[in-house]
């Protein structure tokens, strides 16, 4: 096999080279360029954003500034003002739910939520759905069904949409089945007006990222799962709805009338380190390239596809299995009849090979008890090989 480029930037990676990580839908490993970047702001003085007119103080100003600036390039946003930095792409999820929804919608309000969607995308609305109804205010929700290849039935949304619809929440590619969902189609086929929040956190530095094409209103995503510090997230608020977001948390400068965003979302002393971490890991990225990303990680999903395939029993959750294309995320879900997937995962980690098991933070259980393996793109095919001759041992025993 051709040796991994890109392998040795991961000290994680290589300095364990006897594990094999194959968790990222979780959370991905940092490289030398991140620790080196998240090094370097801390031993070169502390100081915080927007608080202070000494060096470090304006330092510290500027070097956030400049991470947002590169946030807002890498999704293609038309301005930095766009991007508002969190703690995760939960807290960006809650955010809307708050500041947009608490503030923008009435009785007879219609919502749209995946039925399979990760539970931070769905609870959010749920809860809000709940308080205000103890206000007299009644939300309709409408649940987005997948089809076989775990994308949206684009028909169906078409079908749910009317003029009482203000909101779709979706999913760009999904956190188990893992392939990219069609929300360019399903934008065409309800119009411009129903606002569109998308859960951006497996895609954005697998796949091209581009608001301005994907044609959404808002947008979330983690620094973790993109090589970055954990508690550093981002939601992306177009322009022509900056008017209609609300604080939500008061103190600061943030709570000032008249605060503009970002700064009406991001009350208190900001995440430095997260962001800069956020900003390295991005400028990591687009030295490799996001194609070239995409590329590797559809390779390594239809190779491992293919050798689950020449094994017997094995049920492919939907997915990049189930389709005709070969475009995929890194991301494959199954299960094994007759074999519970905790004690599977349990095996394999005494093994060192670090995979998910159990419903991963699916809504009900359909989808209990399964495995998931996510890659990235320091795994590679030697440890696929190894995958699949681990877990041919284990079902023989």
């Amino acid at each position: 096999m051709t040796p991994n480029p890109w392998r040795a930037d991961f000290p994680a990676i290589s300095d364990h080279s006897t594990c094999m990580y194959f968790d990222n839908a979780a959370t991905t490993q940092m490289p030398h360029a991140v620790i080196t970047a998240c090094h370097a702001t801390v031993t070169a003085g502390r100081a915080s954003v927007g608080r202070g007119s000494h060096i470090w103080g304006e330092r510290a100003t500027k070097q956030y500034a400049d991470a947002r600036a590169t946030v807002a390039a890498f999704l293609g946003a038309a301005s930095p003002d766009e991007v508002i930095f969190t703690s995760g792409a939960t807290a960006s999820l809650n955010l809307v739910a708050l500041s947009w929804g608490m503030a923008n919608l009435r009785d007879g309000d219609e919502i749209i939520v995946g039925r399979h969607d990760h539970k931070s995308t769905v609870l959010p609305w749920r809860r809000l759905q709940a308080t205000l109804q103890e206000r007299g205010i009644h939300l309709i929700f409408h649940e987005l069904d997948s089809v076989g290849t775990g994308d949206y039935n684009v028909h169906q949304a078409r079908e749910l949409v009317n003029e009482r619809t203000r909101l779709l929440v979706l999913t760009h590619v999904h956190n188990v089945f893992g392939v990219e969902t069609a929300v360019r189609r399903i934008r065409r086929a309800i119009g411009p007006a129903p606002r569109i929040l998308l859960d951006a956190s497996q895609s954005v530095g697998h796949i091209p990222v581009d608001v301005g094409d994907l044609g959404v209103d808002f947008l979330a995503f983690s620094g973790h799962k993109l090589f970055a510090d954990t508690g550093i997230g981002v939601l992306w608020v177009r322009a022509g709805q900056h008017d209609e977001v609300h604080p939500i948390f008061v103190g600061g400068d943030g709570s000032d009338p008249g605060a503009s965003l970002p700064a009406r979302l991001e009350v208190g002393t900001p995440n430095l380190l997260g962001a800069l971490s956020l900003a390295a890991a991005i400028t990591y990225v687009q030295g490799i390239g996001v194609a070239a990303i995409k590329g590797y990680l559809t390779d390594l999903t239809f190779t491992l596809i293919d050798a689950l395939r020449g094994l017997p029993g094995i049920e492919f959750l939907p997915g990049a299995a189930w389709i005709t294309c070969r475009e995929a995320c890194g991301i494959v879900a199954f299960r094994v009849p007759g074999y519970d997937a905790t004690t599977l995962g349990d095996c394999m980690s005494e093994r060192g090979i670090f995979v998910r098991t159990g419903n991963h933070c699916l809504p009900g259980h359909e989808w209990d008890d399964s495995l998931r393996v996510s890659m990235h793109l320091y795994n590679t095919y030697d440890e696929i090989a190894r995958f699949i001759a681990e877990l041919c041992t284990i079902l023989a025993r």
